[in-house]
């Protein structure tokens, strides 16, 4: 089911003509992000801020003209709406990532046969060839402008008669994979989200494109990737949760150091009494 929430449509009409839908699947519940171990534990909300802030960076994109996500929590999607993404309900919570695309590219198909059933001009024909990209809600340093720059990339290919692919940092993964919904063979979105994606897709015969564009490249999956997105820089959500813990961790310490400096100075009145007194 697809809910409407799109934002104001004179700011959608100042982008490209026939721009770019993003498939955006987004995990919920206690599995989120679980390779995350620990960190989740001790701050159950990152997932959920790693994805809005993932989410919004996308809408903020200029090539971009609407954002869908494939979300089965209700909560998670109503904030997701709020940020102005429509909202696919995934049907089958748990089937895995590649079944919850399936369902979002449905989900476009079937807007698109709505929109040709409901334009006398046949105008939305634009869409038939126009550009989709599934970008994963796990990139909390993403940029704009770094999308705007991979998918400026991607549409050349695209234009080339090809699908695109952008790696993770550590080149094994996907986070955004380029293609259309109908047109030549060679170019539709065919996801082999997974282990060893990036392979996977590059075999399909995706072309890797944004390989410089560092804050994009880097998904966040595992406490080390996170903070590498640390230092690259984070949106704000995610960065409040993760100041917060710095914050509370530093006033741990400074009470644990000015107690141990009063048990110490306690036990300081003379050598001979220590033993005695702090043993």
């Amino acid at each position: 089911m697809l809910e409407d929430t799109s934002r104001d449509v004179t700011a959608d009409l100042a982008r490209d003509v026939v721009g770019w839908r993003l498939l955006m699947p987004v995990k919920g519940g206690p599995t989120a992000k679980s390779r995350l171990g620990d960190v989740v534990r001790h701050l159950p909300g990152l997932p959920e801020a790693i994805a809005l802030d993932s989410v919004e960076a996308a809408l903020a994109c200029p090539r971009v003209v609407s954002v869908h996500v494939i979300c089965a929590d209700v909560g998670r999607g109503e904030r997701l709406a709020a940020l102005g993404a429509r909202v696919v309900r995934e049907s089958a919570p748990g089937s895995g990532l590649l079944a919850a695309l399936d369902e979002g590219l449905a989900a476009l198909r079937t807007e698109d046969d709505k929109d040709h059933d409901d334009d006398d001009d046949g105008g939305s024909g634009q869409r038939d060839g126009a550009p989709v990209a599934v970008l994963l809600a796990d990139v909390p340093s993403l940029l704009p402008a770094d999308l705007a720059t991979a998918l400026d990339e991607a549409r050349g290919v695209l234009d080339a008669g090809g699908t695109a692919v952008v790696p993770d940092a550590d080149g094994t993964g996907t986070v955004l994979l380029a293609g259309r919904l109908r047109g030549p063979e060679t170019s539709l979105l065919r996801p082999r989200f997974g282990p060893g994606s990036a392979l996977a897709h590059r075999r399909d015969g995706a072309v890797p494109v944004g390989m410089g564009l560092a804050r994009l490249r880097r998904d966040v999956d595992t406490p080390a990737e996170l903070e590498q997105a640390r230092e690259l820089g984070l949106g704000p959500r995610t960065a409040q949760i993760l100041d917060a813990q710095t914050r509370d961790a530093q006033d741990r310490g400074g009470a644990q150091t000015r107690a141990g400096s009063s048990s110490r100075t306690a036990c300081a009145p003379s050598a001979a009494s220590f033993s005695a007194k702090c043993s």
